[in-house]
């Protein structure tokens, strides 16, 4: 009798540590069947996305002084799911007519001016030149480029364009990336501060290794196809990235000094529009009398209302209305600053038209 009721107590004993771990094993396996799902939404198009990777160079190529820059003459389906086109200078734009009698406006940015997932006729560049039919608008939006490289983008344009005025868009991480030589496993040119001064660093920028080994998030999906485990990667990843960015100075940052840096190489005509509430380069801007726009206060703001919700490839970037919205600021922005006839051509150098009401282009 005793040997039964301690045969039948090791047996219950064992159905509930079964029980047990079938009930771990069940919540463990919702949690990843949740997590799956969950990253499946985030990354609709990682697949793609991986692949095109791969094909960066089919847009982009490298370049010695500004790390990369676009590929001259070519046209297809990007990654981000749009037709882009570049034309034979590299740039998402129609061919540029430097001949042309009209006012000229150069625009400096990156991926949002460039038109990250948007069509070739929704960037703002594109929407700009369809009226007034008295300006040309000539995009030089670049994907990936902070501050620094839209600056030197300057230097090798204007000579030749010598555009009336210039409009530089601050997106939120150029602050950032200004401050490293090494972005998203790219070296770039970076301008370290010394006595005051800019001074131009990692120029020749080193080429490209062809052979670099992948992220590990990268290699994971390749592996296993499990967006959950790539998501867990992806965080490995951000923090090593992290760990292995060197900080190019000190403590300054050089983002204001390259913003006058970039105004005196304009002559005094650049209109600077931060997408971001970034009152230190507003402050910096009102003070040192650079005109400048708050972006950040309409629905173009990053973030903002206007941008592609979710994850990559186009989270963060503009949608086709976030273009519109962009384009329409920039014209009503930089209006005052480029017809003399306007009302608003008196106004000192460095206000702020953010409360300016926007006309449709």
């Amino acid at each position: 009798m005793t040997e039964d009721l301690q045969s039948a107590r090791r047996t219950r004993l064992r159905q509930k540590i079964l029980l047990c771990i079938a009930s771990i094993l069940l919540v463990l396996f919702m949690a990843i069947l949740l997590g799956e799902l969950y990253c499946r939404n985030r990354y609709g198009m990682l697949n793609d996305i991986l692949n095109g990777q791969a094909n960066k160079g089919d847009y982009f190529m490298y370049d010695s002084e500004l790390g990369w820059k676009g590929r001259p003459n070519v046209s297809g389906l990007h990654v981000s799911g749009s037709h882009i086109t570049h034309n034979d200078r590299g740039y998402r734009d129609t061919p540029w007519d430097i001949d042309t009698t009209k006012k000229r406006v150069l625009l400096l940015g990156d991926s949002n001016m460039w038109g990250y997932g948007v069509e070739d006729d929704e960037h703002p560049a594109a929407l700009l030149n369809e009226k007034p039919p008295h300006i040309r608008w000539f995009n030089a939006g670049m994907n990936g480029y902070g501050t620094d490289q839209q600056y030197l983008t300057f230097l090798r344009i204007a000579p030749e364009l010598k555009p009336d005025w210039t409009v530089l868009v601050v997106c939120g991480n150029d602050r950032k990336e200004n401050q490293h030589r090494r972005i998203r496993g790219y070296d770039k040119p970076y301008f370290s501060i010394n006595e005051g001064a800019l001074v131009l660093s990692n120029v020749p920028v080193p080429k490209p290794e062809i052979d670099h080994d992948l992220p590990l998030a990268t290699r994971a999906f390749k592996k296993v196809h499990s967006y959950l485990l790539y998501h867990i990667a992806q965080a490995i990843d951000s923090r090593a990235n992290t760990e292995a960015n060197q900080l190019v100075r000190d403590t300054e940052d050089p983002t204001e000094l390259i913003v006058k840096a970039l105004y005196d190489a304009a002559e005094g005509r650049l209109l600077v529009c931060p997408m971001v509430a970034d009152r230190q380069l507003l402050g910096f801007c009102r003070e040192a009398g650079i005109p400048v726009a708050d972006m950040s206060a309409t629905d173009a703001a990053q973030p903002g209302p206007l941008q592609y919700p979710g994850g990559a490839p186009k989270h963060g970037h503009w949608t086709p209305e976030g273009n519109r919205v962009a384009a329409e600021f920039i014209f009503s922005s930089l209006r005052p600053y480029l017809f003399s006839e306007d009302a608003d051509t008196d106004k000192p150098a460095g206000t702020d038209h953010t409360d300016r009401k926007t006309p449709p282009l």
